[in-house]
C-alpha cells in the first residue's frame, strides 16, 4: 500500500506520542513487575523501530520529491 507524505507524517507523529506515553511510564516512579516491564520495554523499541521506518520513509520521499515526486 502506498502512503502520501501526510500520511507518513501523521503515523509518525503518532508513533511519537506511542514512544513518549511509554517513556513517562517507565520512568514515573510506579513500580512494575518483571513482565509488566518486559511488555513495556519490549513496545518501547517496536515504536522505536516503528519511528525509524518511517523517518526513512520521509528520508526516500524527499528524495523522490527533489526528482519531481509530488505527495
Amino acid at each position: 500500500m502506498e502512503y502520501t507524505l501526510k500520511q507518513i507524517k501523521k503515523e509518525l507523529k503518532d508513533a511519537i506520542r506511542i514512544e513518549e506515553a511509554l517513556l513517562e511510564m517507565l520512568v514515573n516512579g510506579n513500580q512494575y513487575s518483571e513482565d509488566d516491564l518486559k511488555l513495556l520495554t519490549s513496545k518501547l523499541l517496536e515504536a522505536c523501530g516503528y519511528i525509524t521506518q518511517l523517518t526513512k520513509l520521509i528520508e526516500q520521499y524527499t528524495e523522490r520529491k527533489k526528482g519531481g515526486f509530488d505527495e
